[in-house]
């Protein structure tokens, strides 16, 4: 990809990190944000270290014009390290690959009757013929879901608080995941959510123009989360009952009717796709980093494997993995700050 990447190229992408089956589903938001009844805190907390680390990542990218994520994180030349590190992010972006994967089967299969396991199949094979565009098919493919579901995400709930008379039971506000703490909730859901788009940024932000652009572009990104964020949220908080469904916002939608459910379950469809593929492609290029592959045949590799790790169910995948994210990806913020710190040490002692 010859053409470099603007600030609104950038800012669906980076927002597009984050819109995975968890974010617009609700079920992601809420367990971090929403069960707290300081979610309002919560949530501003999480905007300002999803803006401050999305900045101090792309920055220390741009600046190190490095193409491997582990390179990011671990500064020094720690081969173990660096090599563990690596080999832990690819299993995460793997990881993504098939939750959203088998996210899509689900969908399928809650919509129309489908099989989940025939359908997932199916979209992992389809990723791996759309990610022969490498980036910019990730790129492209961000630009076009990102804002179609955030005014979709932002409608229904929109509807939802406006509603004049809903009467529902309400759920225990506690925040028991994370001991009562709705700061450490919000750093962790930053630290597992960053953890994943480091792989996936990597091959970004050395395309970008120029460093004004990343907080241009990383502003937009934040922006966009948030508004979602908070609409979704104060739905939830409107209509509590959402909160114990698997998918509260695509209850949420169906409570606005039956084609508005339909049309926002497609949506989630299209979000987990997006995610899948930006996932695979920031794969491959990780593997064609250090091997000679020819694309489209690591594509389709990596789409076998994608479709025999789906095949073991979304709600089973999610809650064994996720959880470890969070607590590994902490780990890999020290990294980035610290490396960005030394960045900007020695620009400002060769200027």
């Amino acid at each position: 990809m010859k053409e470099k990447l603007n600030s609104w190229q950038l800012g669906l992408t980076y927002a597009g990190c984050f819109l995975g089956a968890g974010y617009v589903s609700g079920q992601e938001l809420w367990q971090f944000f929403g069960a707290f009844e300081s979610w309002r805190l919560g949530l501003i907390l999480g905007l300002f270290l999803i803006f401050l680390f999305g900045c101090i990542s792309l920055m220390t990218i741009f600046w190190s014009q490095k193409s491997q994520a582990a390179d990011i994180v671990v500064r020094k030349d720690r081969r173990v390290l660096k090599g563990t590190l690596n080999g832990t992010i690819a299993l995460f972006l793997y990881a993504v690959l098939i939750i959203m994967s088998a996210g899509v089967g689900a969908v399928a299969e809650q919509l129309f009757g489908l099989s989940a396991k025939i359908f997932s199949t199916l979209a992992c094979f389809g990723y791996a013929l759309f990610s022969l565009g490498g980036v910019k098919s990730m790129v492209q493919a961000f630009s076009a879901v990102v804002p179609v579901l955030t005014i979709m995400a932002a409608a229904v709930s929109l509807r939802i608080c406006l509603a004049e008379e809903i009467s529902f039971n309400t759920v225990v506000l506690n925040g028991d995941n994370f001991g009562g703490w709705w700061s450490w909730a919000a750093l962790v859901f930053v630290a597992h959510n960053l953890f994943g788009a480091v792989g996936i940024l990597t091959p970004v932000g050395v395309k970008l123009k120029d460093g004004k652009s990343i907080i241009k572009g990383v502003a937009l990104g934040v922006g966009i989360l948030g508004m979602i964020a908070f609409l979704v949220l104060k739905a939830m908080h409107t209509l509590p009952i959402s909160a114990s469904k698997q998918l509260p916002m695509l209850y949420l939608a169906a409570y606005c009717g039956d084609i508005v459910g339909l049309i926002y379950g497609l949506l989630l469809i299209l979000a987990m796709s997006t995610s899948a593929l930006a996932s695979l492609v920031a794969l491959e290029e990780m593997v064609l980093e250090k091997k000679h592959f020819k694309r489209s045949i690591l594509a389709l590799i990596l789409a076998f494997a994608g479709a025999i790790g789906a095949s073991g169910g979304f709600s089973n995948l999610i809650s064994i993995i996720y959880p470890l994210c969070g607590y590994v990806g902490i780990v890999v913020l020290v990294g980035l700050t610290e490396h960005f710190i030394f960045l900007c040490r020695k620009r400002k002692s060769t200027e």
